[in-house]
């Protein structure tokens, strides 16, 4: 005999499955900007920014956080999600990981994934380049 309220269960969960595959693969598409189209934008020598440590970065009025860690350069998104908006540039960084200075929330620099709080929307992360001695931020 059917069990159709387990029918209807297992349904359910099948569709909750796919939604949350639909929205992580939205976000995914979403997380990773790089355009071809546009020239790299010269960030500065690859100097400027000590190791283990982040610095904001303004182009055409949109922040990054550049963040130079022991495995490379790495850039973010340059404002927190969260309610305060804080400056990732002001995070405390370990490792490949940061916590927002405002809301204390950790994420992943390499990926951008929320570490502490599956719930929480990724960051956005950009590609970065180095060539002769120069970093370069590609959008």
């Amino acid at each position: 005999m059917i069990n159709y309220h387990e029918k209807i269960l297992n349904s359910d969960n099948i569709l909750k499955y796919e939604k949350k595959l639909f929205i992580s693969y939205e976000i995914y598409s979403n997380k990773f900007h790089m355009n071809t189209e546009i020239d790299p934008i010269h960030i500065g020598e690859v100097d400027d920014i000590d190791k283990g440590s982040v610095e904001n970065f303004e182009y055409e009025e949109v922040d990054y956080a550049i963040f130079h860690l022991e495995s490379g350069f790495f850039a973010t998104q340059g404002h927190c999600n969260c309610e305060d908006q804080a400056f990732l540039s002001e995070s405390n960084i370990e490792e490949e990981e940061l916590e927002c200075a405002a809301c204390g929330n950790i994420y992943s620099i390499v990926s951008g994934d929320p570490i502490n709080n599956d719930e929480l929307i990724p960051l956005r992360i950009y590609d970065i380049s180095e060539e002769d001695g120069n970093i370069y931020l590609n959008l």
